[in-house]
């Protein structure tokens, strides 16, 4: 599904605002229906920065995603560039970035697979920052889609090899359920 848990948007936006607060550019990754790239326009363009039209925008913002069928005109509005393909074949073609985004992404890895791709993030971005339900969450693959299926599950420790700046684990509203929201930065 192209969308996110609604629960996380404040901890994503204010994490970045708080410990990137001259952020300039942006690699989104499983961009969805573009929620995350189009908070990070009002929230930077607009809001910090006064810039309202399109032409005049400053963030830079790279999506990266494996499945084309949700992209349409509003995420190629909002987003610089658009790459369709495998992270793991895009990301050495990259070049740096100041924080990468991971919403409801990281859990369609196996945890090798997911360690292994911020592990190489981090030679491309300096932070990090990830939302993910809390725990394995079973969410099976679609017929539209085959990459929707979850892998593993998360818990902050499984963060502990890289530098946790900030963190929040939230109850979701409408279910019983938690969330995970972590902003790593890289080691130095």
């Amino acid at each position: 599904m192209p969308s996110s848990a609604s629960e996380t948007i404040p901890y994503l936006l204010e994490f970045t605002r708080k410990n990137r607060p001259q952020l300039k550019t942006v690699l989104d990754i499983g961009i969805g229906f573009g929620k995350d790239g189009f908070l990070l326009r009002e929230y930077f363009d607009v809001k910090e920065w006064h810039k309202f039209q399109p032409k005049d925008w400053q963030l830079k913002i790279t999506g990266v995603d494996i499945y084309d069928g949700y992209l349409s005109d509003l995420q190629r509005l909002i987003y610089n560039n658009i790459i369709i393909g495998n992270i793991f074949d895009v990301l050495p073609k990259l070049g740096k970035y100041d924080l990468a985004i991971l919403s409801d992404i990281i859990e369609h890895f196996t945890k090798d697979e997911g360690l292994k791709l911020l592990d190489n993030l981090f030679d491309h971005v300096e932070d990090i920052v990830i939302a993910t339900p809390f725990g394995f969450l079973e969410h099976k693959a679609s017929d539209e889609n085959p990459y929707e299926k979850h892998k593993s599950g998360w818990k902050l420790e499984d963060f502990s090899q890289f530098k946790i700046v900030d963190h929040a684990i939230i109850d979701r509203i409408r279910k019983p359920e938690k969330l995970l929201v972590v902003y790593l930065r890289k080691n130095k």
